[in-house]
Order: structure tokens, then sequence, then C-alpha cells
């Protein structure tokens, strides 16, 4: 409690890191994160955790799945062998196998486009530096508004 305690900034950041765990789940997070103006730094993290995990797959130095082992048994029940465990084979031939963090890097230093692509907008969106948070009100609402409401900070 004393190290959390002694400046403002740890006490933030332990509220951000509890409300991670607490409310991770419950779809609020990104809301949070865009209210505190820290959704594009989380989001960078993300990206770099990610590449992070690509590359220990990649190296062999990870001890996450490099591929996933699965099956349907014969109650039509999906089973996954291995979610977070690394395997080096399934135990028998009845296990499909398919390339899990394996697949997030495709190359030396080139990374699977959901990495790269499909989170580049949330950090740094079509204009450099503006990151798209949430939809902007809607131009009918705006022009119906007589003045009152306004898209700034939107940049895009």
């Amino acid at each position: 409690m004393a190290s959390i305690s002694s400046s403002k900034e740890t006490f933030f950041d332990a509220i951000v890191d509890e409300r991670a765990w607490e409310f991770g789940g419950e779809m609020i997070r990104k809301y949070e994160l865009i209210r505190w103006g820290i959704y594009s730094d989380k989001v960078k993290e993300t990206v770099e955790g990610l590449k992070n995990l690509a590359d220990r797959a990649f190296n062999g130095t990870g001890t996450g799945p490099d591929y996933i082992y699965w099956k349907v048994d014969e109650n039509g029940d999906f089973i996954i062998l291995n979610p977070d465990t690394k395997l080096p084979a399934p135990p028998d031939d009845t296990w499909n196998e398919d390339q899990f963090l394996l697949k997030l890097h495709d190359d030396v230093l080139t990374y699977d486009d959901w990495i790269t692509g499909n989170w580049y907008n949330y950090y740094n969106g079509t204009k450099p530096g503006v990151a798209r948070y949430i939809f902007p009100i809607p131009a009918k609402a705006i022009s119906s508004s007589q003045g009152k409401l306004k898209n700034d900070g939107y940049d895009f």
C-alpha cells in the first residue's frame, strides 16, 4: 500500500492496472482508457507485447503454444489440448494441428497483419498521431444542434 500511495502517478497506475483485472471482461475498459487519455498508449503496449510474443515463438524461446492441437470428441465437443502450453507433439493421431503463435511471425522482423495492420488505426489513424477512439457524432445531429455540438478532436 505504501508503494502505490507514494505519488499521484503510481496511485493512478495502480488504479488502471486493478480496473484492467477487475473489469477486463465487462467491455468498459476501452472507454475508461479513452476517458483517462491513455487508450493509444495501451494499444501500443498491446502491439509491442504481441510482437514480443511472436518474436519469442519465432526464435524458439517462447513458452506459449507454437501449435494448437484440437479435436472434436464423440459428443461433438470441441477440445483444445494445449490452450496455453507449448507441446512438442500431440499424444496421438486423433488430434489436429494448426499453427498458433508461430503464425504471428511471417519472416525475420515481419509480423502478421493482424498485429501491425489491424491495430494500427487505434494508435495512429488516418492522420498521424490521432487515435480513432469512438465514432464521431453523426453529421445530421451536428447540423440539427444549431452549433451546440461539434466533432472537435477527431481530426479525421
